[in-house]
Formats: structure tokens, C-alpha cells, sequence
């Protein structure tokens, strides 16, 4: 048979040419129904999902880390500005701390005769490398002298250490000594304290006081007072220079002979 030439439009003999001849012949063309179901999805495997979450991790670190590092060279800009001196380095007020440890006496001197700031004490408890100038870390060594008790009486020496106008010995060991033994001459009392953060220390000694957290001048047990700076790591110390007494024109009868040099307060003679 010749191939049939589509564009003659003929159709083979019998063939039906309409869909009701098709019916009426029991024809039944197969109906097209597309597909509507969603495709089905893939299932990740437990390597992919680890992964992806690992790869989220590593980019929030290395954000971060950026973050950070841009953020703390912004805030060494703001403190090399007017704002580092007293947020970077805070200044600290010394006008009380003396040159050379100098106590002032209180009501209770007659029996705590002197008080002095040392970096440490001997074998016979005499101060070694007397100074008003520590490091915030090291130890602060006070040895107060106590002389003119009655031998087998019992008294108290306390001390309230200060940071500022703070105290600071709450909870602290080493703030009170009692004895009943009392030398003619006298003796070394010691109490030592770390100063952690710096600033102007102080140290208020008390005889037999019944209530040590005082801080009245006019305190009849206070027995000496005492400054000191306790200076950063990082900072050299630079006390302020001695005070010059002013020139009198009348002469003292009671001042020390020329050329002699009167002792200082926390002087005392060696036992």
C-alpha cells in the first residue's frame, strides 16, 4: 500500500470520522488525565544535614570573630580620645599620702606611741624598707609601738584598714591582737593586709575599743592614724612633693639646736 498523504484529508475506508460514530460504534478513546501530585521529595541523608549545619556554625564563629575584632579597635579609638582618662585610666586621689610614713596621733596616743607603713618586718619585728608607697597586690606591713602599759594587764590593739573612706577589713584576719604580757620598753605590734585594687589607703589603730568600726577623729580609744597610696602595677609611683614650712622671724626656744635634725614621728630607738 502507497502512504497515505496527509493533506489529501481522507480517511480509510470504515474508519469512523466523528466522536458520535465512534460512541455509536462502542468506541471509547482512553481519557488523558494529567498528573496533579506534587513530586516526591528527596530525603537528606544525616551526612548532608550535619554538614549544613556545621557549615552554619563555622560562619556565625568567623562573623562573630570579625565582629569583634572590628568592635575592639572602635573602642581603643574612643579611649585614645578625651574619654581615656577616665574610663581607660581612672585617676586616683593621693593628697593625703605623705612622702615618708607620718602618723597622727589620737586620744589614745599615750600607750600606741607611733604607727609606720613598711614593705616587711625582721626577726624582732622592726619595719623593713619603711614606705607610704605600695602596689595594688603586695602586702601593706603596719607595726604599731606600744609603750607605758601596766605588765599583767590584758588590752586590745585593733586595726580598720581603709581604701578611700571605705573600710575594707570586714571578714579580714590579722585586725585585732591581745596580750597581757607588756614589756617596760615596749614592743612591735604587726598587722599586714594585700591591697588588691589601688588608691589612698589609710590605717586607724585603736587601745581597748569597744566598737572598732569608729570612724570618728575625736574617738578616745583612736591611737594613730595613717595614709598611704596603693598604686597600680603599671604606674610608678610620684608622691607630692614635702610641704615647706613658712619662714618665722622669732626664734623658738624649744626648737632643736642649729645644724640638729629634730626625729620624725615615726621615729623610735631601737630596743
Amino acid at each position: 500500500m502507497l502512504p497515505l498523504d496527509p493533506s489529501m484529508n481522507a480517511a480509510l475506508p470504515g474508519a469512523p470520522l466523528t466522536e458520535e460514530e465512534e460512541r455509536a460504534l462502542g468506541i471509547r478513546r482512553p481519557v488523558y488525565i494529567p498528573a496533579t501530585d506534587e513530586k516526591r521529595k528527596r530525603r537528606l541523608s544525616s551526612w548532608r544535614v550535619i554538614s549544613g549545619v556545621l557549615s552554619v556554625m563555622l560562619v556565625c564563629v568567623a562573623g562573630c570573630g570579625v565582629v569583634g575584632f572590628v568592635g575592639q579597635k572602635q573602642i581603643a579609638k574612643i579611649f585614645t580620645g578625651p574619654l581615656k582618662t577616665t574610663l581607660g585610666h581612672p585617676s586616683y586621689n593621693y593628697t593625703n599620702v605623705p612622702v615618708t610614713p607620718v602618723a597622727t596621733p589620737g586620744l589614745a596616743a599615750n600607750f600606741i606611741k607611733s604607727a609606720v607603713t613598711a614593705t616587711g618586718v625582721d626577726s624582732s619585728y622592726n619595719p623593713i624598707d619603711i614606705t607610704s608607697h605600695f602596689t595594688a597586690g603586695s602586702d601593706v606591713v603596719l607595726v604599731v609601738r606600744v609603750q607605758g602599759v601596766s605588765d599583767n594587764t590584758t588590752h586590745t590593739v585593733t586595726v580598720q584598714w581603709f581604701l578611700g573612706d571605705v573600710p575594707i577589713q570586714a571578714s579580714r584576719p590579722n585586725t585585732s591582737v591581745t596580750r597581757t604580757n607588756w614589756p617596760v620598753a615596749g614592743v612591735n605590734i604587726t598587722f599586714k593586709l594585700q591591697y588588691s585594687e589601688a588608691g589612698e589607703g589609710s590605717a586607724r589603730v585603736y587601745w581597748d575599743s569597744p566598737n572598732d568600726t569608729s570612724t570618728s577623729p575625736n574617738d578616745p580609744h583612736l591611737g594613730q592614724t595613717i595614709y598611704f597610696g596603693v598604686y597600680p602595677p603599671n604606674v610608678t609611683p610620684t608622691p607630692p612633693p614635702p610641704s615647706t614650712p613658712a619662714p618665722t622671724t622669732t626664734p623658738n626656744p624649744s626648737a632643736s639646736p642649729t645644724g640638729a635634725l629634730a626625729p620624725p614621728v615615726a621615729w623610735r630607738e631601737q630596743d
